[in-house]
């Protein structure tokens, strides 16, 4: 049995399909790092071009549009989980009648979420509010946003398939097509528009690719009729289950909602304030989290044929040595975060020492949580997320208003530090 393999093959044996971790795990450092330094490049420019309150107003639309997620967040988990299932047991016929099912409901779910949006937005502005935003503005990130999730189904594919490799490095294609544009076009038109047309080429190139792919290797064709066949699947997507994605997806956007909160309660530039000093943690959690997410669909995999618990030790290890690292990493932000931002946004950096110390011992609390949440997500123990999630929620929420007095845009990372000490940190780390 594999259990009786020593420690070094057993690795050897997890990792021996490059297609499955160490390859993923690369291209998605690469497209981490593509992301990263992406921002690098534009935030100078967007504070430059657009100035304080515009580059805050961009970033409070972006996390808005990352939050719109939550209505849709129990079929996206689920249907990596049952595209994954059907990979391992070698059904391309449902795989394919799954990805059309997800069109129909991401693409609805998309336009029903605009309309509303472009409706509230007008009659909030005949109100005689939010005169500073254009209607154009808000027709062309609802574009994007129905055009994204119109690609979504494809891009699912490649990681339930077990492709994350290839389908990081199409994505890649997306972020550089939308950071050329950008940089060549927004010093000329100065809009914040610019911003998301770029987003819009970059999307519909990443939708051509993976269209194209997904036709040639598996015969599909995207959009098909609907068929009785795949109301099994959406039942399994409506039940307790779909349902519990629905409740994790909400909670984990939520707990996203840092910059939206403080703009509502500090405005625009310190939303904007909060960005500079988080930003690079935020992307230092993203490529350690990379670690336990990489291993998502062979955790699905392996679950789904009940092998996952010949590899138990081999997890147990891994988690020490990702919590180190954690450590190591938020040591740097610490010590070196002053610097690094200053590299970045030069005098538009935070100034004073202990703001870098609180970030880096929030970051700390959110990388090491990263690895039992992928775990217990993949293996679809949701209720115990959704528990600790909810409590780390609320309490966040209120550590950042009661401290928002004292401690301006750090109230959110010392609400999450003071939280995590208290309970989540154990919580998360408990869930078999």
């Amino acid at each position: 049995m594999v259990k009786n393999i020593p420690y070094v093959n057993i690795l050897i044996q997890f990792f021996k399909k490059p297609k499955s971790y160490a390859l993923a795990l690369l291209t998605g450092y690469i497209l981490i790092f593509a992301h990263m330094l992406a921002q690098i490049l534009l935030t100078p420019l967007y504070l430059n071009i657009l100035g304080e309150e515009k580059f805050g107003l961009l970033m409070i639309f972006l996390n808005i549009i990352t939050f719109a997620v939550f209505g849709i967040a129990w079929f996206s988990g689920g249907l990596v989980r049952v595209l994954g299932e059907y990979w391992s047991n070698k059904n391309l016929s449902k795989f394919n009648q799954t990805l059309i099912l997800g069109k129909y409901i991401f693409t609805s779910y998309s336009i029903i979420v605009s309309i509303f949006s472009m409706i509230a937005f007008v009659t909030i502005k005949n109100a005689g509010y939010l005169n500073e935003i254009d209607i154009l503005t808000i027709t062309i990130i609802s574009l994007y946003f129905v055009l994204t999730y119109e690609a979504l189904s494809e891009r699912q594919a490649f990681v339930g398939a077990n492709w994350q490799a290839f389908g990081n490095c199409i994505e890649l294609t997306k972020v550089i097509v939308f950071s050329l544009l950008t940089v060549y076009f927004l010093p000329k038109y100065k809009s914040i528009d610019i911003v998301f047309l770029a987003l819009i080429m970059g999307v519909i190139t990443q939708r051509i690719i993976t269209g194209s792919y997904l036709k040639f290797s598996l015969n599909f064709v995207g959009w098909g009729k609907f068929s009785n066949s795949m109301k099994p699947d959406l039942k399994r997507f409506m039940s307790r289950d779909g349902l519990n994605y629905l409740y994790f997806g909400t909670l984990v956007l939520l707990l996203q909602l840092d910059v939206v909160i403080i703009g509502i309660i500090g405005g625009p530039v310190l939303a904007g304030k909060f960005v500079l000093l988080w930003k690079i943690p935020e992307v230092f959690g993203l490529i350690l989290g990379k670690i336990p997410s990489s291993l998502e669909p062979k955790i699905i995999h392996l679950d789904s044929k009940s092998e996952l618990s010949s590899y138990d030790k081999l997890f147990l290890k891994s988690r020490t040595l990702f919590v180190i690292l954690c450590l190591i990493t938020s040591f740097i932000y610490m010590f070196l975060g002053e610097y690094l931002v200053k590299l970045w946004v030069g005098n538009n950096a935070p100034k004073d020492d202990w703001m870098y110390y609180i970030a880096g011992i929030a970051l700390f609390f959110y990388s090491i949580s990263r690895w039992p949440i992928s775990f217990a997500f993949a293996q679809v123990k949701l209720k115990r997320l959704i528990k600790v999630s909810f409590i780390e929620l609320i309490f966040k929420f209120i550590f950042t208003l009661v401290l928002f007095e004292y401690f301006s845009y750090l109230s959110p990372l010392i609400g999450m530090i003071l939280i995590h000490i208290i309970y989540v940190a154990k919580g998360y780390q408990s869930i078999k």
